[in-house]
């Protein structure tokens, strides 16, 4: 799974670099760009939200849950 995270790892990091330049500069109020990589960044990150929890693996089918647990699986 690592190996899954680390190609999104880098791009993240190096637009949190680009994204915080203007930031501690003051100049991001000026510079278009600066709203630009806010939405990748949040693009980026919602896309990695995503894949974890898609791989993940967890069920929400109870008697699978169940079965996974090595108990019984009541209806009721």
């Amino acid at each position: 799974m690592t190996l899954l995270l680390l190609p999104l790892l880098l791009p993240v990091l190096t637009g949190l670099w680009f994204w915080s330049r203007p930031l501690l500069r003051g100049t991001w109020r000026r510079d278009p760009a600066w709203y630009v990589w806010t939405g990748a960044l949040l693009l980026l990150g919602a896309g990695a939200a995503y894949l974890v929890g898609s791989l993940a693996g967890a069920s929400l089918d109870p008697e699978e849950a169940c079965h996974r647990a090595g108990q019984p699986y009541d209806r009721e």
